[in-house]
């Protein structure tokens, strides 16, 4: 037990302590009628990563948007703000249909709605465009994991995706009574929870170094979308174990059906199309270098990215006089 404690404060000190102070105040602006949350600067990150990375692993590969890249990505994005509000009907179910305009006022957002949401985007984009989807999507899961790392982040400055109580080491606290946390279980205050937003941004970050190198190293199209789908869910199913259990769906079963439902889909698609494993050596270096460069190389790449990142600052960081609200209807 000793050791154990031993090993968590060394890693609780590594891994959490340089960040811990993200959540002490999750508002970063506070108005007469709205509110800026933190989370959405960490969302705009997110977008931005995800954006970039994309266009970039295209590019990579050889491939580029024949239509305009505020038109690609602000497709993409819309799908994917259609797919978190989406979701959030479905988690309400019935309760959705009782008080609709309040429901949809909810800043409530799932990262899984908005994964399909885009999935179902990029489909389209790369059927109009005429890109492999093979190379589309693992140009999206690969960008997606680094975005989703940062994301994360939001997700302990503002308080939300908590874990449980727990005596380990290992483990972070709150103390604003704004936090979500605080605002679903305020008797939770200064006690030690589990870092489940920490664990899951560690592990987004493995995946995107892991995928970086299966890229490199087997640059077989579809393989890094299939441990997406493996990986990412897999790891969905293992962290809620320690995370808050709120009212609505058992993300375990969502992950594992998500995962079922993506597999059955792509990988017989992929095999239909011969897309699936096919060899398609890089044309450009990926490297960190070669993703400044890119973005370096004119406004037509950046100024659209910078364009969704600003849209997910607002989309996800205003709220209204109320917190968890978007809009303010007194």
């Amino acid at each position: 037990m000793s050791r154990c404690s031993a090993v968590g404060r060394v890693l609780r000190l590594i891994l959490i302590t340089p960040l811990s102070g993200l959540n002490s105040n999750p508002v970063l602006f506070k108005g007469r009628s709205f509110q800026i949350v933190r989370y959405g600067v960490f969302a705009a990150m997110n977008t931005f990563l995800t954006a970039s990375m994309l266009l970039f692993y295209l590019h990579t590969k050889g491939h580029g948007f024949k239509a305009s890249l505020f038109l690609v990505l602000g497709f993409c994005w819309a799908g994917g703000a259609v797919g978190v509000k989406l979701f959030h009907v479905a988690a309400l179910g019935r309760v959705f249909f009782k008080d609709v305009k309040a429901h949809m006022n909810q800043t409530a957002m799932y990262s899984q709605g908005g994964i399909l949401g885009i999935f179902c985007s990029l489909v389209i984009v790369g059927l109009v465009e005429n890109i492999p989807l093979s190379i589309i999507l693992d140009g999206s899961a690969f960008g997606a994991v680094l975005g989703l790392a940062c994301g994360r982040l939001g997700c302990y400055s503002y308080g939300c995706c908590f874990g449980k109580p727990t005596t380990c080491a290992l483990s972070v606290t709150y103390t604003h009574p704004a936090s979500k946390v605080l605002r679903l279980v305020p008797d939770w205050k200064d006690s030690p929870l589990f870092p489940t937003q920490f664990y899951a941004c560690y592990a987004n970050l493995f995946l995107f170094v892991l995928f970086a190198v299966v890229a490199r190293a087997f640059p077989f199209d579809g393989l890094v979308t299939l441990l997406f789908v493996v990986l990412y869910n897999g790891f969905r199913i293992i962290i809620e174990k320690y995370r808050y259990r709120s009212p609505g769906p058992d993300f375990r079963k969502t992950a594992l059906g998500i995962g079922v439902v993506l597999l059955l889909l792509i990988v017989p698609y992929l095999a239909l199309t011969r897309q699936i494993f096919r060899h398609t050596p890089f044309r450009y270096p990926m490297s960190i270098r070669g993703y400044l460069d890119f973005l370096a190389s004119g406004p037509a790449v950046l100024v659209p990215i910078l364009l969704v990142s600003f849209a997910s600052l607002l989309f996800y960081g205003v709220h209204g006089k109320k917190l968890g609200e978007h809009l303010d209807y007194s």
